[in-house]
């Protein structure tokens, strides 16, 4: 996927999409002015950040889109002094606040000062260095992203000054460069918001437990970062079975717009043989199941040709299951129903579908905002009479009623895989901190981390959001970008159903 280009020639990307950095939005003329911002708007820039002293230049903010407007904007003027460094690091670190308030709100960001050279790559730097990527790392990456500015061409190198440069080295030197959590405390603001949470949740706890999966819980040292490694030996910010899966069902929702199981098949078979939608080019981490289930379609012509094997009651579908809660989480009760049919392409173990039945209406309740704890109270439900309607398998069932708080829960070999990865995944929602705190509990618990980091990456991440993940970890992951785009393919598709907001 190409670039996203910058809407003003000396500006540039920091986090496409959501953060922007560069100069002076403003013109000579009112007229040269608004049609400067006529661009940013419509680049979706919603918050602007004005890093210069009142007075300083000509004010601009009277000319866009007021507080009571339909699409109104907002206007934060933080003034750094010109060519200089603030008084403290506390300073920086209540802009830095402020951005990161401003993205978990959803808001589109231009960040700026006069030229774009000193304060704004000051603060850029610090923000990179805040989001792990310290000291000369930091320093790095403000330049690669300051390449895509039209004036990088006479001016090389940022920041302005020597002491802008040596702060952003110097900045939270010292401090355990550990993920932050990933809060805001409450949901995500914006359903667009948690369709992102969600896919790259998924994605980064199936890249996250690559590293630790198979070894046992408190065998290995503490796992703060993308590591890659593990039984598949991928490259960090790789992701396996999981993710492919994940986003082939993705691609077929949104250019389908329907939930259809012969073109998932046919998805399904281009990854395992030509390795579409894999992070590495190839098919790695299939599962016996799985390949016997494809295999088995293509023989037969019929798309659910999962095993009905008790024995196979496998984690792997509620790992790649999202998808279909984003796109029908306007009508609960069809997403619930629609999570069968996208199972029973590879898995048919009645208690396997009844998982993903209950992990779907959890998924499709904090789409839609549900508090953290109404979604953990016993047997949620996001219609009334759903259970009533359609009752859970057994074991399910008891899970679902509260089974997953009970002691005897920590004994998760004991159960069925499937059974034992949807408790997982709601006792690390109920102690989470956020998602990346979720992410790396899972992750740490080994075994099946791979698998088990992204269903919790699912469920948190459809609830927090991804506003609060560690920037360091975004730029390292596979496909980043595609990942981001078939979540807004999937929000779309919801809007279109009438989700919101």
């Amino acid at each position: 996927m190409a670039p996203l280009p910058p809407p003003l020639p000396n500006s540039y990307w920091v986090d496409p999409g959501r953060l922007l950095a560069g100069e002076y939005p403003g013109s000579a003329s009112e007229e040269g002015s608004r049609a400067r911002l006529r661009r940013l708007l419509e680049a979706g820039i919603d918050c602007f950040i004005d890093l210069t002293e009142p007075g300083e230049l000509e004010a601009y903010d009277g000319l866009l889109p007021g507080p009571y407007a339909r699409d109104a904007v907002q206007y934060l003027r933080r003034p750094l002094p010109d060519h200089g460094v603030p008084e403290s690091p506390a300073r920086i670190e209540t802009i830095l606040d402020d951005i990161d308030a401003e993205l978990a709100q959803a808001r589109r960001i231009y960040v700026h000062c006069r030229a774009g050279i000193g304060r704004t790559s000051l603060v850029v730097g610090c923000w990179l260095a805040r989001g792990g990527l310290g000291g000369d790392a930091a320093l790095e990456r403000l330049n690669e992203l300051w390449r895509a500015s039209a004036r990088s061409a006479t001016w090389p190198a940022v920041p302005e000054t020597d002491a802008q440069v040596a702060f952003v080295r110097d900045f939270r030197a010292g401090q355990p460069q550990t993920p932050p959590a990933a809060a805001p405390a409450g949901a995500a603001a914006t359903l667009l918001e948690r369709c992102r949470g969600l896919l790259l949740g998924l994605a980064l706890g199936d890249a996250l437990g690559q590293t630790t999966a198979g070894l046992r819980p408190r065998t290995f040292p503490a796992l703060t970062e993308l590591r890659g490694g593990g039984p598949l030996q991928l490259p960090a910010g790789a992701w396996s079975d999981k993710t492919a899966m994940a986003l082939a069902l993705a691609a077929s929702l949104t250019e389908r717009d329907m939930v259809d199981a012969a073109d998932q098949l046919q998805r399904y078979l281009l990854w395992q043989k030509d390795g579409a939608w894999s992070s590495t080019g190839r098919c790695v981490g299939i599962s016996a199941s799985t390949a016997r289930a494809l295999a088995s379609a293509q023989w037969s012509g019929n798309p659910f040709a999962g095993s009905h094997d008790p024995a196979r009651a496998e984690r792997e579908p509620l790992a790649r299951i999202g998808p279909v809660a984003a796109l029908l989480c306007a009508d609960p009760a069809a997403a619930v129903a629609a999570a069968e049919d996208c199972v029973r392409v590879t898995h048919q173990t009645p208690v396997v579908l009844d998982a993903a039945r209950y992990f779907v209406a959890l998924l499709v309740g904090a789409l839609r905002g549900a508090a953290r704890a109404e979604l953990l109270a016993p047997l949620y439900a996001p219609v009334p009479g759903l259970w009533e309607r359609a009752p859970l398998h057994p074991e399910i069932h008891q899970l679902a009623i509260g089974g997953w708080r009970e002691r005897s829960a920590r004994r998760g070999a004991r159960m069925l895989p499937a059974v034992s990865a949807l408790t997982l995944a709601l006792r690390v929602f109920d102690r989470g901190a956020g998602l990346t705190d979720c992410l790396l509990r899972a992750a740490n618990l080994g075994r099946e981390a791979d698998a088990n980091a992204a269903i919790i990456g699912q469920l948190a991440g459809s609830h927090y959001g991804a506003a609060g993940l560690p920037f360091r970890w975004l730029a390292q992951l596979a496909q980043r970008d595609r990942i981001e785009a078939l979540a807004e393919a999937l929000w779309a598709a919801a809007v279109r159903r009438g989700a919101g907001p």
